[in-house]
C-alpha cells in the first residue's frame, strides 16, 4: 500500500485501474451512530491522502432552553468530530466560523 501511494502521489503517475494522477485532497465521512458510539475520532490512514475525516455519532435526544420559551424543549442533536492531516494545510480551515 505504500509502494503503491507512493508512486501515485509521490512521484505523481497514474496506476491503471488502480489510481489517477492528483487524486490527493479528498475527505471522508464516517458514521459512528449506528455503531451506537456518541463520538469518535477517526484515524488518519496514509496511505488514503486524504485531508480530513469527519465522525457522525449516534443522534440523541437533549432538553435544551430554546428562546421564547419557559421550559426545556427536547430536542435531537448530533455530535460531529474532525481530523485533519496538517500536511494539507493549516488546522484552522477545519475550524467552524
Amino acid at each position: 500500500m505504500h509502494i503503491v501511494s507512493y508512486i501515485n502521489v509521490g512521484l505523481n503517475w497514474s496506476i491503471p485501474g488502480m489510481m489517477k494522477k492528483d487524486t490527493i485532497g479528498h475527505y471522508v465521512l464516517t458514521n459512528v451512530g449506528t455503531l451506537g458510539m456518541q463520538q469518535a475520532f477517526a484515524p488518519l490512514c496514509p496511505p488514503m491522502r486524504s485531508l480530513g475525516l469527519s465522525c457522525c455519532g449516534k443522534v440523541r435526544d437533549v432538553p435544551l432552553m430554546i428562546e421564547g420559551h419557559d421550559a426545556p424543549q427536547i430536542q435531537q442533536i448530533v455530535t460531529l468530530t474532525s481530523t485533519g492531516d496538517h500536511r494539507f494545510g493549516d488546522a484552522a480551515m477545519f475550524m467552524p466560523l
